[in-house]
């Protein structure tokens, strides 16, 4: 199993989990805290990958927009929009 293999079975897990407070658990095991404030939880995965986790409605329409700006970037996207995987920028 490559890293890729292996992040894939991450994110089907973190997928699953069903209130922010396991998500945020869950991503304090398997990433570094990198930023905080009223919205969202921001995570760094890598040199490259961030892990943005919304808290609130105001942080699924931050990611949303993110996506949208951002989209060249990469990402991978919660089926919510609770969470996204984008590369910094």
């Amino acid at each position: 199993m490559d890293w890729y293999d292996s992040f894939e079975v991450l994110l089907v897990q973190l997928e699953k989990l069903d209130s922010l407070k396991n998500k945020i658990n869950y991503a304090n095991q398997y990433f570094s805290w990198f930023y905080s404030n009223d919205n969202r939880i921001i995570f760094k995965i890598n040199d490259i990958l961030f892990f943005k986790l919304a808290k609130n409605e105001n942080g699924v329409n931050e990611n949303e927009k993110e996506i949208i700006t951002y989209y060249n970037n990469g990402y991978m996207v919660a089926k919510d929009i609770s969470w996204i995987i984008i590369e910094s920028n």
